[in-house]
């Protein structure tokens, strides 16, 4: 059939060597969802959710809330897709807090102009609330990038990308911009 649905349970074990208890926890995520495929264009997955964290160390708090992953990819011309993400979640500690809530959107979009010349727009949005502490981030980025086939192994390309993060822990906010050329061997 070209639609399924679908149950998920996943557990992840987060064992930090060497630093005692300290950010160790078990976490568990319970999804129900949709996945399709219609008319060859169009197909995604979308899972909705409970999830929770358990910590090692009494002295954090343990987490509990809504879970949410989603993609969808649409594809109008063989050579031309557009892709679409959504995810909601708790993820383990960069640095700050003791783990965060994330909620991300992203969109891109690839198209091969010829067959040996594609190109790709990126854009995504992050909310991140982060436990354990006041903070909270917006983070911003869009790329553009155009890849070039020099031979069918051989593959060109250049990346130009602007990033930018609005905190409200004011030493935490940036804003960049990266050029990236990139070389990619297939054997």
């Amino acid at each position: 059939p070209r639609t399924r649905a679908l149950t998920e349970i996943r557990y992840t074990d987060y064992d930090y060597k060497g630093t005692g208890p300290g950010l160790d926890n078990a976490e568990q995520r319970y999804l129900v969802g949709l996945t399709w495929d219609l008319a060859a264009s169009t197909s995604g997955t979308v899972k909705l959710g409970w999830m929770t964290k358990d910590f090692d160390n009494p002295a954090l708090k343990d987490y509990s809330g809504a879970n949410i992953e989603g993609a969808v990819r649409w594809a109008p011309l063989t050579y031309s897709v557009l892709d679409f993400a959504v995810r909601r979640g708790a993820v383990d500690s960069t640095g700050t807090g003791f783990f965060s809530v994330d909620t991300t959107f992203a969109a891109s979009w690839s198209h091969r102009w010829r067959d040996y010349l594609a190109s790709r727009v990126v854009f995504s949005h992050v909310d991140a609330d982060f436990q354990g502490s006041s903070r909270k981030d917006k983070l911003d980025s869009i790329s553009i990038g155009g890849y070039f086939d020099v031979r069918r192994w051989l593959r060109l390309g250049a990346e130009v990308s602007h990033q930018r993060r609005d905190s409200t822990d004011g030493p935490f906010d940036f804003s960049r911009n990266v050029v990236l050329f990139t070389v990619g061997l297939t054997l």
